[in-house]
């Protein structure tokens, strides 16, 4: 019996859902409603200053929001393509006489749900080239991404695979993306992220970067709570030690040099070897003084 590789791979071999099916020459509408994972979304990561979700959910059969520039073909394409058609079309370039061959493109996208992150224009418009030639010698047209874009979270993809992941061998030895079984998000999906969001909180402490206000006094509030319980720990650990030893030492600390000489005890007057204040040794002779008190 043959098996039909592109059927494994797609997915269609386990027909629980019709969406598993490949031979899809349309673009569907989503299956389902995924707002409420959207909202999730915002409240674990939050919102751009311009309104955009730092991470949203999209159907891989949006051409309106699923898609991705073509600089070749000057088009919009599907950023997922699952198909793609193509047909010839001439076209005559901006400020030229003589036309060209291009191809127009139409694109079927994947039937699954992928998640993006957003990368905003202050990063990804450094360094972007709007026109040129590639190595090739291939004329391109890329427009400014002034809004910012949405690119994969990692492979983006919602899908389930084999418990073998045989379907996935299978497509990398076809040089082919394994799109697996068709799935909603779920609650999984969001305890992912939310434990990518804390290693990457633990990562940005760690290194410098840029970091908003926000941010930055969040990071200044856990180092101060930081240090004060590493302070009282220490504390804790090194307050017997200190005590003991003042018990035993106290004296060298003393400002007064007999006591220190002579291991905590204070010389008084009518104890003293001279039997004088310092007022009156200091109108002594010196050296007498120093005789006298060696005697």
């Amino acid at each position: 019996m043959a098996v039909d590789v592109d059927a494994i791979v797609q997915g269609c071999l386990k027909g629980q859902h019709p969406l598993d099916n490949p031979v899809l020459n349309e673009n569907l509408p989503p299956p389902c409603d995924v707002k409420w994972f959207q909202r999730k979304l915002d409240k674990i990561m939050g919102k751009e200053i311009n309104g955009k979700s730092r991470l949203r959910i999209v159907w891989g059969m949006d051409m309106e929001k699923a898609r991705v520039w073509d600089h070749y073909s000057r088009q919009w394409r599907a950023a997922y393509p699952l198909r793609m058609f193509r047909k010839p079309k001439v076209w005559l370039p901006p400020g030229m006489r003589i036309s060209r061959a291009a191809y127009e493109w139409s694109d079927i996208g994947t039937p699954r749900w992928f998640i993006e992150r957003f990368i905003p224009p202050d990063v990804c418009c450094i360094g972007w080239e709007v026109t040129g030639k590639d190595s090739e010698g291939i004329e391109f047209y890329d427009p400014l991404p002034v809004d910012g874009l949405y690119e994969p979270l990692f492979d983006g993809q919602l899908a389930d695979h084999d418990a073998n992941l045989g379907c996935c061998r299978i497509a990398r030895s076809c040089n082919k993306p394994c799109i697996g079984y068709y799935r909603e998000p779920d609650e999984f999906d969001l305890q992912l992220i939310r434990g990518m969001k804390q290693l990457a909180e633990r990562e940005k402490e760690r290194r410098p970067g840029l970091s908003t206000p926000e941010e930055l006094e969040q990071s200044r509030k856990r180092a101060a709570q930081d240090y004060d319980k590493w302070s009282q720990e220490l504390n804790n650990s090194i307050s017997p030690a200190v005590a003991d030893a003042l018990k035993t030492h106290h004296y060298s600390l003393s400002d007064d040099p007999s006591v220190v000489q002579h291991g905590g005890f204070h010389w008084v007057r009518g104890t003293s070897k001279s039997g004088a204040t310092p007022e009156e040794r200091k109108k002594w002779n010196g050296t007498n003084s120093s005789k006298e008190d060696a005697n």
